[in-house]
């Protein structure tokens, strides 16, 4: 299978990677990433997944790699119903590790892999929830001062210093990273079993 990534993230390329995952290119969309009004967390992470993919599928196609696949996914940080993407600036990022530092929240991760040629195609969404401990005011802008958080959704990276942050998860931990590597790898395995 030629597997072409849809992200320009380093986290899930080295994911990927890691599994044993040969990727042929890294190809990024310029899809805009902005919520429908009143579209639900899980629905809005599945359609910007998808939208990507199939963005960089009709490239790849208009330049005769149809026999190619690609995947792309997003990630999402939610409380309930507010959703908490890449900060805009420290004071964005202060709202939201303030925000996330009440309560349990939800990380999405929404995948989808496409044939080129658009005759397969396989997706899913996989959802963790992250606690972070009691944070002081003193610790929030330390944390956002090294600059970990300013590309990541809810403005921290549980992958490095921001696991500081963090009291407790629940489910898949390469989820929170940016991508669910058994759910990924097992559909890349699957249709490139058949192809």
């Amino acid at each position: 299978m030629g597997l072409i990534l849809a992200s320009g993230s380093p986290r899930r390329r080295d994911l990927l990677q890691t599994s044993g995952i040969v990727l042929k290119a890294i190809r990024t969309s310029d899809i805009e990433e902005l919520r429908q009004e009143e579209e639900a967390p899980e629905a809005y992470c599945r359609r910007l997944a998808r939208e990507k993919a199939e963005a960089v599928a009709k490239l790849l196609k208009a330049e005769g790699e149809s026999s190619d696949w690609v995947l792309a996914a997003d990630t999402i940080v939610a409380l309930g119903a507010d959703i908490f993407e890449k900060p805009a600036d420290d004071l964005d990022a202060y709202t939201m590790l303030r925000k996330l530092s009440t309560d349990w929240h939800l990380v999405l991760s929404a995948w989808h892999l496409l044939k080129v040629d658009g005759t397969k195609q396989e997706c899913g969404v996989c959802l963790s929830e992250v606690r972070f401990r009691p944070l002081s005011d003193q610790e929030i802008h330390c944390y956002i001062s090294t600059g970990e958080g300013r590309d990541k959704a809810g403005s921290y990276g549980i992958q490095g210093l921001g696991a500081a942050l963090i009291e407790e998860i629940r489910g898949s931990y390469s989820n929170i990273v940016g991508l669910p590597l058994h759910d990924v790898v097992t559909a890349i395995r699957s249709n490139n079993a058949e192809s």
